[in-house]
């Protein structure tokens, strides 16, 4: 369902249409985002956007803890199409479906404050229902 969610709210990354220059690929992602945080109520309910700019920064700076693990969940995916795809058009080209899994571990940990990674997803996703 996460990727599901990752697909439409961030075309850009998945169709892999062209900008420019990478920066406008970052701000249309930029946009993406915010526009994702509003309509699933999570920004300004849960968080300020101050702290969404700020988790996005942190989760596009390429230090994405959960890269692997987008890698787990997309695997069955690409294996129930039978086909070998553009990892690109899985994972996304820049802000990645694991960069997208790390934005939203930073910011449940900052909505619900708990340490268990987990624990704060969960309270997110069930707020986002």
């Amino acid at each position: 369902m996460l990727h599901k969610i990752y697909r439409v709210a961030f075309p850009n990354e998945i169709k892999g249409i062209k900008s420019p220059s990478r920066e406008n690929d970052w701000e249309k992602t930029k946009t993406n985002l915010f526009e994702f945080l509003k309509s699933y109520e999570v920004s300004p309910d849960l968080i300020t956007k101050t702290i969404a700019h700020h988790a996005f920064l942190q989760s596009k700076s390429g230090d994405c803890v959960y890269q692997e693990t987008s890698h787990n969940i997309v695997r069955p995916l690409m294996a129930t199409r039978r086909v070998i795809e553009d990892p690109d058009k899985i994972l996304g080209k820049n802000f990645t479906f694991g960069c997208f899994l790390d934005f939203l571990v930073r910011c449940s940990k900052s909505a619900f404050n708990k340490k268990v990674d987990g624990e704060s997803l969960a309270l997110l996703l069930e707020r986002m229902e």
